[in-house]
């Protein structure tokens, strides 16, 4: 199954990987930025509403309608994100986080600080939003009057499409990493493995030979402490020795270059560092090619190499 030592695929493999992602993505991305583009235009138009089209922006309208926020922050030139506004107003990421929504629930004014102190901190946040207004994009606050309809029409699609890369792309990014474990699923069947839950088991040298588990958080210690290490699915083989642990796999986007993310990068040291019996220390990531018949994809194992492919398997080798 493993060709990291058949360099001669290598280039097929990586090729079909791609197109699969590019075919898929060509399909759904399009669609999903619409109707997204659709949903945050009458966001946008919320916000002019409730704000008198920018001109009555004050630390009333805010604490009232603290779901505004993500729209003033794409309403300044440049659009910053939240932690960059947390500097800029020296605020806190948690007051940010309530105001915006987070955890699903609500934008809401921080419950834990008194009125006074959510005044505070809306006034301090507005102060940075007023200061920053693409006065470009909205040149009725300068000459102090209302804007005109085509004036206001254009701004409103200009924000809305400055929020759409954001909620978009993680929406798009979900959906991948779905429709990968869909497809190795899929492959994974054809080769006789089946499913288990994976709080089916506690000790991963227990999970039984021909199995497989999504989303899994293995506990490993690091220093003084334990972290988790997720890991999208687990692969036991079909003839694995009871000494050796499942392959981990990782669902990794189809990308242009095998460089491993600083999380990536990360969970490597946190596994090195832990209990997980690594051989020599040494890993590679690698890709099934396409979820296809083809033997998997891998890089040469020194320096931890991340696949291109619509699937990256995290597989560690040389068991010791």
């Amino acid at each position: 199954m493993l060709n990291a030592d058949k360099t001669q695929n290598w280039k097929a493999d990586t090729l079909a990987s791609i197109d699969f992602y590019n075919d898929w993505f060509l399909r759904f991305a399009p669609a999903t930025y619409r109707e997204q583009r659709k949903l945050r235009i009458r966001d946008v138009e919320r916000a002019f509403d409730v704000s008198q089209d920018l001109r009555g922006l004050s630390q009333a309208t805010l604490s009232e309608n603290p779901g505004i926020l993500p729209i003033l922050r794409m309403a300044v030139a440049p659009p910053i994100a939240q932690d960059r506004l947390v500097g800029l107003a020296y605020t806190s990421k948690s007051v940010l986080s309530s105001m915006e929504g987070d955890k699903g629930r609500a934008p809401r004014m921080p419950p834990g600080l008194s009125e006074e102190e959510q005044a505070v901190q809306a006034t301090k946040i507005l102060d940075v939003i007023r200061e920053m207004l693409d006065a470009d994009l909205f040149p009725w606050l300068s000459a102090n009057r209302a804007p005109h309809p085509e004036e206001r029409n254009l701004a409103i699609a200009v924000v809305a499409d400055r929020l759409c890369g954001s909620s978009s792309d993680p929406i798009i990014r979900n959906e991948q990493e779905s429709r990968q474990l869909k497809a190795l699923a899929s492959f994974l069947g054809r080769h006789g493995y089946r499913e288990v839950e994976s709080n089916s088991f506690t000790d991963i040298m227990q999970m039984p030979a021909g199995c497989y588990a999504f989303r899994k958080n293995i506990s490993v210690p690091h220093g003084k402490r334990r972290v988790n290490i997720p890991v999208d699915c687990l692969l036991s083989r079909h003839a694995r020795p009871s000494d050796e642990p499942p392959i981990f796999i990782e669902a990794k986007s189809a990308g242009t270059s095998p460089t491993p993310t600083s999380g990536e990068k990360r969970r490597l040291r946190n596994m090195r560092s832990s209990g997980v019996p690594l051989a020599k220390g040494r890993s590679t990531f690698s890709s099934c090619a396409g979820i296809s018949t083809r033997a998997t994809w891998a890089m040469k194992p020194p320096k931890g190499s991340t696949g291109f492919g619509s699937i990256a398997l995290t597989i560690f080798l040389e068991w010791s």
